[in-house]
């Protein structure tokens, strides 16, 4: 009787530790999505700020380096030297065969 009742003890010690596992991972996930949503909103704030930026003051130092940045970004799309990994000739992708 007394293995009994440690089994049930057990089981039920074992039952609480799960049902406390799965309302943290939930809670975690909660967050995660939370914080995702923010992020993606201050990204769309920060996307349509820059684009106000460049529409409103055209001959700043600001607006002349973003079009700079952009036409380089797009030669660099265009010129297919941009790699799986987002990068404009990742050493991965494209090693450096001769040193000095």
């Amino acid at each position: 009787m007394l293995d009994a009742k440690a089994a049930l003890h057990k089981d039920k010690l074992s039952e609480t530790k799960r049902a406390e596992k799965e309302a943290k991972e939930a809670h975690k996930a909660t967050l995660q999505a939370s914080k995702q949503k923010t992020q993606d909103a201050k990204a769309a704030e920060r996307a349509a700020f820059k684009e106000v930026r460049a529409i409103s003051n055209s001959t700043s130092k600001r607006a002349a380096a973003d079009a700079r940045q952009a036409a380089r970004r797009d030669k660099r799309k265009a010129g297919g030297e941009t790699c799986e990994h987002g990068v404009h000739r990742c050493r991965i992708c494209f090693p450096i065969e001769a040193h000095k």
